[in-house]
Formats: structure tokens, sequence, C-alpha cells
């Protein structure tokens, strides 16, 4: 259980459109740090303007996905929370 005062690190995948999107807008409202990864550049930017640090990354591609998290090694930090909107078979990381 997290103190309601702790900053959370917060990564999410499908963070560009429905459920994704909502869970990051909502992590931000509460001042937390978002990684929202997504494929909508357009719905990325209006992310990152709320504050998210984002990430273009289709999750389909397992090469890209394994070189996006070695770019952004701060993702892989023991605090981190994750909220994966779509299941994928692999998760190697």
């Amino acid at each position: 259980m997290t103190d309601s005062t702790e900053k959370l690190h917060i990564l999410i995948t499908g963070a560009t459109s429905g459920i994704g999107k909502q869970l990051a807008k909502d992590y931000l409202l509460a001042e937390h740090h978002v990684y929202a990864v997504g494929r909508d550049d357009e719905a990325l930017s209006e992310l990152q303007a709320l504050g998210a640090e984002t990430i273009d990354l289709d999750l389909m591609d397992r090469e890209k996905v394994i070189e996006a998290f070695e770019k952004n090694r701060q993702c892989r930090s023991s605090d981190l929370r994750c909220w994966h909107v779509r299941v994928l078979r692999y998760a190697e990381l």
C-alpha cells in the first residue's frame, strides 16, 4: 500500500485511447509521473502537454519494445506501477 501523498511512477500501455487515456489523465491530475505508451501521435502530444512522458510504440513489435525500454531505463525502476490495457503474449523484458 502506498501513502496517498507518495508520487507514483506509472507506465500505461494503450494510453492513447479509451480506458488507457483516461487512466493517464487521472494519474496526471493526481500529480503522479506517467509514462504513456501508444501509437497515436496526436493523443500522445495531448498527454505530453498534460505532463506525461510519452513513448510512441507499437507493442506488437517485440524488437521495438525491447529497444524502447532499453532507451527508457527509468521505466524499469522497482517503484514503477504498470497498467497494461492490452495483454501481450511475451514479457521477457
